[in-house]
């Protein structure tokens, strides 16, 4: 595969994951964009009712988009699904139509684009990133999984009870000490990919965010300890020498 041909997917939304071959890459591709052609029939994989929603100006028009609140939580307007963890199919379901739906769609896309990826320690401040207001490029990535928020609940819920039996404050230690750890790890993270997208930026003059979406958390992580790239070995290699060659120097 030529440099300026996995550069021209990439832009259509599409990454090699750690370790997939390059038949197995374009096999995928062709599979998402032949499933954009019969929507209903995907949508039916999904845990509940859905129709096809059509949204124009998507960066990704093979993309399968629907609209629905079901299976949402309430402070979540949007979510990615994989509804064939074999073929990896992403969907993107959108809550309504907001002001902030151009934002949503764009932290979305970096998860769409990492569909092949199983990373989540750096993935959410990446999608974070594509935030307009700065404080939630800084506190937006809180919680690398869902499960994360839904623990948070329970601790807080579990205190409330605890107070109303008479335990007064003891039982805000839990949600107190877990909230303090979620902060804690969230520093240190934006502290370590900030150190990374430094060194990144010796190799790749523009379009930084985007070529940081190639490295997994351990080549993030070892690119920042040794102060020097940790250069993917496997088809990413070629997405990165596009970046490098075509658009940093």
């Amino acid at each position: 595969m030529k440099t300026e041909e996995i550069l021209t997917l990439f832009n259509e939304g599409f990454i090699p994951g750690p370790g997939e071959d390059e038949e197995a890459f374009l096999t995928r591709i062709r599979f998402c964009k032949s499933c954009a052609k019969m929507p209903e029939e995907i949508l039916d994989k999904l845990p509940f009712s859905a129709q096809p929603f059509e949204k124009e100006n998507l960066s990704f028009p093979w993309l399968i988009v629907t609209k629905s609140k079901k299976h949402l939580p309430l402070w979540e307007l949007g979510a990615t699904w994989t509804v064939d963890k074999q073929k990896l199919i992403p969907i993107l379901q959108i809550k309504n139509e907001t002001l902030s739906l151009s934002e949503l769609i764009a932290h979305e896309e970096v998860h769409i684009r990492r569909i092949a990826f199983d990373e989540p320690k750096f993935e959410e401040i990446m999608a974070y990133r594509r935030s307009e207001k700065s404080w939630r490029r800084l506190l937006g990535p809180l919680f690398f999984r869902p499960k994360e928020a839904v623990f948070l609940l329970i601790f807080l819920f579990t205190a409330l009870v605890i107070e109303a039996g008479g335990g007064f404050m003891f039982g805000f230690i839990l949600p107190l000490g877990y909230l303090g750890w979620l902060v804690k790890r969230l520093v240190a993270y934006q502290k370590l990919f900030r150190a990374f997208l430094k060194i990144l930026r010796k190799e790749v003059k523009e379009r930084v965010d985007e070529a940081a979406l190639l490295f997994t958390d351990q080549e993030i992580k070892i690119s920042v300890k040794n102060q020097a790239l940790q250069v993917p070995k496997d088809l990413r290699y070629r997405l990165f020498e596009a970046f490098s060659m075509k658009l940093g120097k």
